[in-house]
């Protein structure tokens, strides 16, 4: 019987070394989805803008533009499209959904890159009533990148973006983050185009 345990200890070591649960492999670690901004200051809600278009998140993007959100295009755009200087809401939200999502007529463009400058200056809104406790401007450069109809494309210029807070906007609660109080929350109200090429591209897909 004395003789027995030994041998037994040693298939014992054996059989643990052998074993997956004895085996050293480092931890496989966890996928890390990524985060949508909280748009609770200006500079956020500009990255949750461009986290949309890059992520394709149209619901996000609808809760992110006022109800009285206005695109204005640059001045050669409006000539050359035979198009309104301006669109509103819902044509905003129905080129870019036609541009990131598709249609049954027309793929959706591909490897879509919308980048901001890495930091933003905010500065009070400029324009006639405008309360700078409640409205702010950004100017930001712009880089789009995407293939249109299999054709790589790059846009690049400075934009305008001007921003209210939730507690001065008229806001569209059907898509608003419910996790934050509306009254912390910040929309793009317009946007104007001073690349001229940007409207360009989403009058295309409207």
């Amino acid at each position: 019987m004395n003789r027995c345990i030994p041998l037994f200890r040693w298939a014992l070591i054996a059989l643990i070394a052998l074993s997956p649960v004895g085996c050293s492999k480092a931890p496989t670690p966890p996928v890390v989805e990524a985060q949508a901004p909280r748009g609770d200051s200006p500079e956020a809600a500009l990255r949750l803008l461009e986290w949309c278009w890059n992520q394709r998140d149209m619901w996000r993007y609808a809760g992110l533009l006022s109800n009285d959100f206005v695109f204005e295009f640059a001045v050669p755009d409006a000539g050359d499209l035979g198009r309104v200087e301006s669109w509103d809401r819902v044509d905003e939200r129905t080129s870019v959904s036609n541009l990131l999502i598709g249609t049954v007529d027309r793929p959706a463009a591909t490897n879509v890159r919308l980048t901001l400058d890495e930091n933003f200056r905010v500065q009070a809104d400029p324009r006639p009533g405008k309360n700078p406790t409640w409205h702010k401007a950004v100017v930001s450069n712009l880089v789009l990148s995407a293939h249109v109809d299999g054709v790589p494309a790059e846009l690049v210029g400075a934009t305008t973006f001007y921003l209210v807070r939730g507690d001065s906007a008229s806001v569209p609660r059907k898509w608003v983050d419910r996790t934050i109080p509306v009254s912390r929350l910040w929309f793009v109200e317009r946007w104007e185009d001073g690349t001229g090429e940007v409207g360009a591209l989403k009058a295309k897909y409207r």
